[in-house]
Formats: structure tokens, sequence, C-alpha cells
């Protein structure tokens, strides 16, 4: 148990510090990635217009545009998720490390899912717990983890899950099967921890970490980059636009 807590302490650091990387790369990118994408799904849909104007009449390539804007309306959806998700991702102080190095020899006791195999209902409540642990220590809330440490019968409580016992067997067959489950589970953070390592924004971090200019310098590197493309795409959407506008007579979506 003390080696999970180590490294689900270590993990939890670790992707605080790609997670930075990730959070300022994005605000810094993102009005270029959405107007890029907002761009490929407009040459998508101009080309499917075209397409079905020609094989299927007016009335049909007509439904082409509401196709397009539940798209484009989707695809805004999703970069307003990854930015509420990515918002206030910082480095953990040396504060709140020790926090949650406290919190962790805790919260690893409630490592029990051999206890629940035969129990779909109360399986189903540990994976939602372990989730929940886990969303928090990503997001570097200490006051929740805090909190399900302190009385993780209550948050369960106030979740609406089933009831679940938490503090483990003692029968030697449970033992067992409760210290292959956290090498199961000690192994998958060894392997989380390598690939998280061998990442390209945890290359990054350790780049900015010697260099506070490096960030800003992949910026305006990818900002170029981007209007770049942008620039081809606009002249290919306008291309289909002129195109769409020649066979029916107006500018199209």
């Amino acid at each position: 148990r003390n080696r999970l807590a180590e490294l689900e302490l270590e993990y939890g650091i670790e992707k605080a510090k790609v997670d930075t990387i990730r959070s300022r790369l994005f605000e810094s990118l993102r009005p270029f990635y959405q107007a890029r994408d907002q761009l490929k799904i407009r040459i998508q849909y101009r080309r499917a217009f075209i397409d079905r104007l020609l094989a299927e009449g007016e009335e049909a390539a007509a439904a082409t545009t509401e196709d397009y804007e539940q798209e484009s309306a989707k695809k805004d959806e999703e970069y307003d998720s990854t930015a509420s998700a990515l918002e206030g991702k910082r480095e953990l102080n040396e504060e709140e490390t020790s926090k949650l190095k406290t919190l962790w020899k805790k919260l690893v006791k409630m490592f029990h899912p051999d206890q629940y195999e035969q129990d779909p209902e109360k399986r189903r409540t540990y994976e939602l717990l372990t989730q929940a642990i886990n969303d928090a220590r990503d997001r570097g809330d200490i006051e929740l983890l805090e909190s399900i440490a302190k009385d993780p019968d209550s948050f369960i409580h106030s979740q609406g899950w089933a009831s679940v016992t938490l503090d483990g067997g003692e029968g030697l067959r449970d033992l067992r099967s409760l210290y292959e489950h956290l090498q199961v589970r000690i192994l998958e953070l060894i392997e989380g921890l390598d690939d998280l390592r061998a990442s390209p924004d945890y290359e990054l971090y350790e780049f900015a970490e010697k260099d506070a200019t490096v960030i800003e310098q992949v910026v305006s590197v990818q900002r170029a980059e981007f209007e770049s493309e942008i620039n081809t795409l606009q002249a290919e959407a306008d291309r289909l636009a002129a195109e769409i506008e020649e066979l029916v007579g107006e500018a199209p979506f």
C-alpha cells in the first residue's frame, strides 16, 4: 500500500506538470485550433453540398446546411469542454504536495476491488469512488481529496451510490487477492508514468524548467504554422463557395 501511495503521489505531481504545459499551450493556441477545425468542417460540408446537389437536387443539398451547423456547434462545444478541463491547471506547491502525500496514504486503504467482484452494484460504487479520487488528484483538488479521506462513507452517500465496506477483509485469501490487485495497479501506474515522461508535453516541460522563454517560442512557431494552414484552407473554402454560388445563385454557409 505504501508503494501504491508513493506512485499515486508521483503520478499526480508529474501529471500536474504536464497539464500546466497543456493548459498554457491550449490557451494561447485555441483560436488557431478552432479556426482551422471550423474551416475543415466548412470545406467538408461544402463538398458534400455540391455532391448532393448534382446527384439529388437542391432540396437534398439544402439538408447539408443543417448538418454543417450541427457539426460546427458540436466542435465548438468540444473546445469549451477542453477549456473547462484545463482551466486553472498548475503545478502543486510544497504544501499541497505534502498534503497529497498524506492523503494518498489514507486513500489507498480504500483499495479493495477484490471485495466487489461478485457484486456489480458495489463494484460500480468502488469504480466511481476511484474515478472521483483520480479526477480530484489530476485537478489538484486537495479539498475534495481531504473530504473523501476524512469520511468516505459520507461522500459515497452524498453521491447516491451503493454503500460499500472500506475496511477490507482479514483472511489469507482476502489478503492474497488484495496483494494481487495492488500489484496490478502498481504496474499500471509505472506504465502510466513511463508514458507520461515520454510524451512531448513532458519534454517541453523539462525544457521550460531550464528556459522560461521556451513556451513562447513554441507558441510562436506553431502560430505561424497554423496561419499558413488556415490561409490554405480558407482559399479552398472560398473556391468551393464560388462554385456553389455559381450553381445555385447564392452564397453558401
